[in-house]
């Protein structure tokens, strides 16, 4: 197995740890050592690390070229079939926010007699 490491400043004074195993089968497990990624839930900072938002990535010398590698990874994998589910539901979800919001405010335009 290949692994990349890279680390993440996260809400604690110590960064967290976000760990890429690359298996036999070009499958990939990703862990986090922030509490949400020790719970087995989500946490943002692999999803940041897999969706290319790199603002909290503590760099070194060998950082950026962790993130090159990772990227020729993830192509193809479970994990980017995953993600891509995650990031068209966000969509969905922000678009059903703004349909509620306009009800909202046509609700309130006719309650005030409008």
């Amino acid at each position: 197995m290949d692994t990349i490491e890279i680390q993440i400043q996260g809400s604690q004074p110590e960064p967290y740890q976000v760990e890429i195993l690359k298996h036999t089968d070009h499958e990939l497990e990703i862990a986090c050592d922030c509490p949400a990624g020790k719970n087995g839930t989500h946490c943002k900072h692999r999803i940041e690390v897999l969706t290319g938002s790199y603002e909290d990535v503590i760099y070194d010398e060998a950082t950026i070229d962790q993130l090159k590698k990772l990227e020729g990874w993830i192509a193809g994998t479970k994990v980017e079939a995953a993600l891509k589910e995650v990031i068209t539901a966000e969509q969905k979800l922000d678009e059903y926010k703004k349909l509620v919001k306009n009800a909202k405010r046509k609700l309130a335009r006719i309650m005030e007699g409008g």
